[in-house]
């Protein structure tokens, strides 16, 4: 393809021949091709494999229990619920930490002590 106007520090205009005409195309830039063996992909070849497993069987056994167990759905039920009922629970605030309790200290426990900078 020829470069247009642009040098190679803006990217190049390429023209790109359509069945319906032209299309002009810019191409800022482009990545290397990356070479990695089978034994450099194996891990990521096998966790896609078994991502893929597991997907299939979690949808063949959601398949076989409602065909087994479904009785009746009426989706309408879970319209009535309100929102928060499926809203993720609120992560815990950062604030304050708790206050000490008001039980007394388990027996043998060392009693504060006054000292030059003061009790404890």
């Amino acid at each position: 393809m020829t470069s247009l106007g642009y040098g190679s520090d803006r990217g190049r205009i390429e023209p790109l021949r359509l069945s319906s005409g032209l299309a002009i195309v810019w191409r800022r830039g482009s990545l290397p091709a990356i070479e990695r063996s089978v034994a450099q992909e194996a891990s990521a070849i096998r966790t896609v494999l078994t991502r893929e497993r597991l997907e299939s069987a979690r949808k063949q056994l959601l398949t076989d229990l409602r065909r087994q167990r479904l009785k009746s759905l009426d989706t309408q039920l879970l319209e009535d619920l309100p929102d928060a009922t499926f809203a993720p629970a609120p992560a815990p605030s950062r604030g304050l930490p708790p206050l000490p309790s008001g039980h007394p200290a388990p027996a043998g426990a060392e009693t504060p002590q006054p000292g030059e900078r003061g009790t404890r």
